[in-house]
């Protein structure tokens, strides 16, 4: 019976996350500005120049920030929306369950991970990078994009800041660095704050 219970609260979780983000996927042009994605796509365009291999962009959402990703994410919805839905190079999965769940790449085969405003969502974030790196080839690499100035949405699921992922993926055998850019808004969009620092981490093997 607690079985029984057990895996009925798992379906319950999964259909109320699936609901949420398929709900922010309408909304998102509200989440993300202009400016961001423009700074993020030149912060990407530098770290991710030369990669051999596959770029898979974790957490995707329904923005794609390399025209040759392929977009993964646990909600339909986004994905739907991500421009490269239509190209054929968007993949649903949930990172909850890499545990028991392979990703559809080979292993070695995967020349950059990217994930982009997203680390806070990762329930195990050791565990998950420690899984990811055995489809790294030799010199792939990491590339996150975060803001370490975060605003709660009630669906984060850690309080890891830069450091903290540096540390991390230092630790699983990376060599990791960060360091800060800004991203420069219009006064129109924000009146009174005309920039906002965000980290960039490189982990390479």
């Amino acid at each position: 019976m607690r079985r029984g219970k057990s895996a009925g609260l798992i379906k319950t979780q999964i259909k109320s996350r699936r609901h949420y983000w398929g709900s922010r996927a309408k909304s998102w042009h509200l989440v993300r500005t202009p400016e961001e994605i423009r700074t993020f796509r030149k912060e990407l365009s530098q770290s991710l120049r030369g990669v051999r291999g596959s770029i898979v962009e974790l957490m995707s959402g329904p923005v794609s920030y390399h025209h040759n990703a392929f977009a993964l994410d646990f909600s339909t919805e986004m994905l739907r929306r991500n421009p490269q839905f239509s190209k054929g190079k968007s993949i649903q999965f949930d990172l909850h369950s890499i545990h028991n769940r392979r990703l559809p790449f080979r292993d070695s085969s995967v020349g950059a991970f990217v994930i982009v405003n997203a680390t806070q969502y990762l329930k195990k974030p050791s565990f998950v990078f420690s899984e990811l790196r055995r489809y790294l080839s030799k010199g792939s690499k990491i590339v996150i994009i975060g803001s370490d100035a975060r605003g709660a949405t009630g669906k984060e699921l850690n309080n890891l800041m830069s450091d903290d992922l540096v540390s991390i993926l230092q630790r699983l055998g990376f060599e990791a660095n960060c360091r800060s850019f800004n991203v420069f808004y219009s006064p129109k969009i924000r009146p009174l704050e005309h920039k906002a620092p965000y980290y960039k981490i490189e982990a390479k093997i």
